[in-house]
């Protein structure tokens, strides 16, 4: 084998090196850029898992306050908030089918269908709510209302207690079943209507308005049992709700819990094929270096040898030991030419000698010129032989130093600069190490924030009820307090009634005479005890107006401040939304910090091996070097023996 093709087979050898190098590059980075789309993938579901989560939260916090308020800016919120719900159901279920999640894409599908019962339901209970009346003055609650005044304004022309007190029982049971929907509070509603129908057919009215009061009695029972069924059909609605929400919310937090452990096994997959991939490039690259270093010393191993004994032997053939034996003559390359051309001269150099011994005797003087001239000719000879090939040689060894020399800067290079991003992604890897902690800590703070915005949501519903509960109280209370007035108005009636009764008495005490005395005292008494009480009902009438007129204020006051509550309410239930989806959004942040740092981890780790390799080949190309500059150093040796040589056989 030639110089030329063993100096070639060092390059080939490190070629082909970088070449599995490369290859294993290759096929782990599509490992990892598959791996890391799943990922991404997974991420992103994840992502839309929440929102639909949040959705469905914002839809249920929206469905409670409507049935509460009755506003209808809360029931647009809701029909938004189902609507951007069920879409993002479609679109988690189109993507978990795309990634061949067929379980979890069937389980997304079927809380999509709960989803949609549980927006028929409501929409069931929103036609319930709106025929009973999203306020006091509308639906039979206004109804109802209207009618009850009506009732009373007509009883108002016509003196009789006893019908106006006996309004009042049912208007009160109508408010109590209202509040508490107990079937006490119905059965007391019935018997007081019963009652008060019975009392207005026995009284002494006209016919006609006896009849058109009767109507109106019978409209208002109709409507109160309407709203009776209206009632029942929203518990029902409102108990479907609940059971189609609570049915579809653990499903949501197992989808979500299957995604993040597809995330996980994306990440940790990854993260081993990025760590087989480095040790497979490490291997091949150990491997190149042992076998590039290996070849290196061995060929310049193979050339430093002969070419030392081929010096040592030509020195002793110029030294006249012709019995010496040339090395390399088996040889196949250019030493083997040259130990071949130095063997010719020396059986050329033994024949002439034995020539010369046998002619020495005849011819001394005319064979000394004439070998003096082959001597000369031989030499010739020799130098166009063998001074090729030691050229040969020289040049094949200063080439293969120059690529020593090469290689070596090429490793000191790559080593510098490995350091160099070793050092950067040490410092890169410390950074996102920081930020992914900040990223943590501010995911447990928005945490925190959405349990107080949770809890001051709640809080501000219970106020709301509570205000509700309150401002009918209220309301009782001032009719009530109109009950008392119409009660004191009998009363007073009375005492006139009595006063007067006691005047007739004195004057016919008076016409009696001496018989008529002591009932004329009698008569007084009952007079002034008659004007005390009128004096006192009238006290009582003011006291009770002024009760009604801070009853009507605080009716007044407390409505406002359920208004003000439900605004709470509203803006606390969207800062609770926003700050689930801000949770989400930093979760995915820290996560996407996270696998940054990883990366930047094992970039630094992959670094620091590249740069042991780097140093590793330094060393190799070193001996490479080391050996090429001691063939050089050789070849020139065995350059200037060779002219030593020839110079001693010319002078011979």
């Amino acid at each position: 084998m030639s110089l030329q093709v063993k100096i070639a087979a060092i390059g080939a050898v490190g070629l082909l090196g970088l070449c599995f190098v490369g290859g294993f590059y290759l096929v782990g980075a599509n490992t990892q850029e598959r791996y890391e789309r799943a990922a991404d993938r997974a991420s992103a579901v994840a992502k839309l898992a929440t929102d639909v989560s949040a959705g469905m939260f914002q839809a249920r916090d929206a469905e409670k306050e409507f049935m509460l308020t009755g506003d209808e800016a809360r029931l647009r919120d809701h029909e938004q908030a189902v609507a951007k719900m069920l879409s993002g159901f479609k679109d988690l279920q189109a993507k978990l089918a795309d990634m061949g999640e067929t379980e979890l894409a069937e389980k997304a599908g079927k809380a999509r269908a709960g989803m949609e019962r549980y927006a028929t339901h409501f929409n069931t209970a929103v036609g319930a709510k709106r025929t009973m009346g999203l306020s006091n003055d509308s639906g039979l609650e206004g109804a109802l209302r209207n009618t009850v005044r009506q009732i009373e304004n007509e009883l108002d022309k016509f003196d009789d207690a006893r019908l106006v007190a006996g309004i009042h029982p049912v208007r009160r049971y109508e408010r109590e079943f209202m509040l508490r929907q107990d079937g006490l509070s119905q059965t007391s509603f019935k018997k007081a209507l019963a009652a008060f129908v019975s009392a207005f057919q026995s009284a002494a009215l006209p016919a006609s308005t006896k009849k058109q009061m009767l109507d109106r009695l019978a409209t208002y029972e109709r409507d109160f049992n309407e709203w009776i069924k209206a009632a029942e059909a929203i518990e029902l609605a409102s108990t479907l709700t609940k059971v189609e929400y609570g049915n579809v919310s653990p499903v949501v937090d197992q989808i979500k819990t299957s995604i993040d452990k597809l995330y996980a096994d994306a990440t940790a997959m990854n993260a081993e094929a990025r760590e087989d991939t480095r040790r497979q490039i490490l291997i091949a690259m150990g491997v190149a270096l042992v076998a590039v270093a290996g070849i290196g010393f061995v060929i310049g191993s193979s050339l430093a040898r002969p070419l030392k004994a081929m010096t040592k032997a030509m020195r002793e053939l110029a030294e006249g030991h012709m019995e010496v034996a040339l090395p390399g003559l088996g040889r196949r390359d250019e030493i083997g030419d040259m130990a071949k051309a130095v063997e010719r001269f020396k059986v050329v150099a033994v024949e002439k000698a034995t020539r010369e011994a046998e002619e020495r005797e005849a011819a001394s003087q005319a064979g000394a010129a004439a070998r003096k001239a082959e001597m000369a000719k031989l030499a010739d000879g020799f130098e166009a032989a063998v001074g090729n090939i030691v050229g040969n040689v020289s040049s094949a060894a200063s080439q293969l130093e120059a690529e020593a020399r090469r290689l070596t800067s090429t490793a000191e290079t790559t080593q510098r600069l490995s350091n160099t991003v070793a050092s950067a992604s040490t410092q890169a890897s410390s950074n996102v190490q920081t930020v992914a902690a900040s990223a943590e800590e501010l995911a447990a703070s928005v945490a925190e924030i959405a349990r107080q915005v949770q809890e001051s949501s709640t809080i501000a519903a219970q106020a709301v009820e509570q205000a509700v509960r309150t401002d009918n109280r209220i309301g009782e209370l001032s009719k009530l307090a109109s009950r008392i007035g119409d009660v004191v108005k009998f009363i007073t009636a009375i005492a006139e009634q009595t006063n007067l009764l006691a005047l007739n008495a004195t004057i016919e005490a008076a016409r009696a005479g001496e018989a008529g005395k002591g009932f004329a005292v009698v008569a007084q008494e009952v007079k002034a005890l008659a004007a005390q009480t009128a004096k006192a009902t009238d006290e009582i009438s003011a006291q009770i107006g002024g009760m009604q007129a801070a009853t009507a204020d605080s009716v007044g006051a407390i409505k406002e401040i359920g208004r003000t509550i439900n605004r709470v309410s509203e803006i606390a239930g969207n800062i609770a939304a926003a700050v689930e989806q801000q949770g989400a959004a930093t979760q995915e942040i820290a996560r996407n910090v996270q696998q940054a740092a990883r990366g930047t981890t094992e970039v630094a780790s992959n670094i620091v091996d590249v740069s042991r390799g780097a140093s590793e080949t330094g060393s190799s190309s070193a001996q490479v070097l080391t050996a090429a500059n001691s063939l050089t150093r050789e070849s020139e040796h065995l350059k200037v023996e060779l002219e030593e040589f020839l110079r001693t056989v010319r002078a011979a």
